[in-house]
């Protein structure tokens, strides 16, 4: 049996790729439920999610035109079956999946091998546009700085992967990114590099040139390093855990380095030292929030939701910061309604000036 065509959030929505446009706001509900990926949603959330500000009988009205205008789009899709209703709840079937699903899955995977390139490739290939370009809402405006953002990683790993050896396909990929933003430097970093395995170091060299020039008379700053430099192969951290004997202090010591992990891009790192401690070291609730933190850091905010809601062994001391790492999973998800509930939960349960310091750079993290 054929599968169904994914569902498009990433250029013109629609029932498929090959399905026409759904514009306005059929549109907007459509994207809202795939974004939900196969969960149920009442009426009333949906209403007040897609036309925010409006009154609820206001809302509630558009909500009945543009489920009738998406079940008819749907019906001459093929897809009649995917939209699904149940008395005041409504989703798209858990059946349908998304091209967005397909991105999602492939940043989140790893490998050198062979197969890698070709999965970046088609996981780029999805971007067909602006996703849910005219969509102004503040889930859609978060779901397409997320997915940018992801569309830009993957173009610089592959980007990375084929600079030396396919160098007219690493150009491709930063003339893609540096036509949104000219002032990427990672994409121009990509641009020299494979201008350089072209042979043509003096057509790099003057683009530097222009390139450090734009900077400093448009933005009024100083060019980034030409070439980033390289990890160590031992972390600074492995000297200190080495002069430490004990195994309590070690844990000690690696949860309060999770900041240097998570904010230093060296996640993958602080997972597999936490792992290594094994199940039966100390402070058990603290390594699972540590451990929810890095998967988050990493990108992968179903993990991190996963691990936060598992775990009942939190110190309260760390409740504030726990219920406001669940919050930034869930927004990650595009679930915003529950993301500020649980984030008003942490407010109500933060004691002291620190927790509501904390609580406070949440909900700036929330706004933005």
């Amino acid at each position: 049996m054929t599968p169904e065509p994914e569902l498009s959030l990433l250029g013109p929505v629609a029932w498929g790729a090959d399905a026409p446009g759904l514009r306005g706001r059929i549109g907007a509900l459509f994207a809202w439920l795939a974004l939900r990926e196969g969960r149920w949603a009442d009426r009333s959330e949906a209403a007040e999610s897609v036309w925010p500000g409006r009154s609820e009988s206001r809302a509630r009205h558009l909500l009945r035109q543009s489920l009738l205008g998406l079940r008819r789009a749907a019906i001459a899709a093929g897809r009649g079956d995917d939209l699904e209703t149940d008395g005041d709840r409504l989703r798209i079937s858990p059946r349908a999946t998304t091209d967005w699903g397909f991105v999602r899955a492939v940043a989140n995977g790893s490998g050198d091998d062979a197969d890698r390139a070709d999965r970046l490739r088609a996981a780029l290939g999805r971007f067909r546009g602006e996703p849910l370009a005219g969509m102004t809402d503040e889930w859609a405006e978060a779901f397409r700085a997320a997915a940018l953002a992801c569309e830009r990683r993957l173009a610089l790993e592959l980007g990375a992967s084929v600079a030396e050896r396919g160098p007219a396909e690493g150009i491709a990929l930063a003339d893609r990114l540096l036509a949104r933003d000219p002032f990427d430097d990672g994409a121009r970093e990509l641009r020299w590099r494979a201008l350089g395995a072209l042979g043509d170091v003096r057509g790099a060299e003057r683009e530097r040139r222009e390139y450090a020039a734009r900077l400093r008379d448009e933005l009024g700053l100083e060019p980034p390093a030409v070439v980033a430099p390289r990890r160590a192969d031992r972390s600074p951290f492995d000297e200190i855990l080495a002069a430490t004997p004990r195994a309590a202090d070690r844990v000690r010591l690696l949860l309060a380095a999770i900041p240097y992990f998570r904010d230093g891009g060296r996640a993958e790192e602080g997972l597999e030292r936490l792992r290594a401690l094994g199940p039966g070291s100390p402070r058990p609730g603290e390594r699972r929030l540590a451990e929810a933190e890095l998967e988050l850091a990493r990108g992968d905010s179903r993990a991190a939701e996963r691990l936060l809601r598992e775990s009942s062994e939190v110190p309260g001391r760390l409740r504030v910061r726990s219920r406001l790492a669940l919050a930034r999973c869930l927004m990650a998800n595009w679930r915003l309604r529950e993301a500020r509930l649980t984030t008003l939960e942490a407010v109500r349960t933060a004691a002291g000036s620190d927790e509501r310091l904390e609580c406070l750079r949440g909900l700036t993290v929330l706004h933005e």
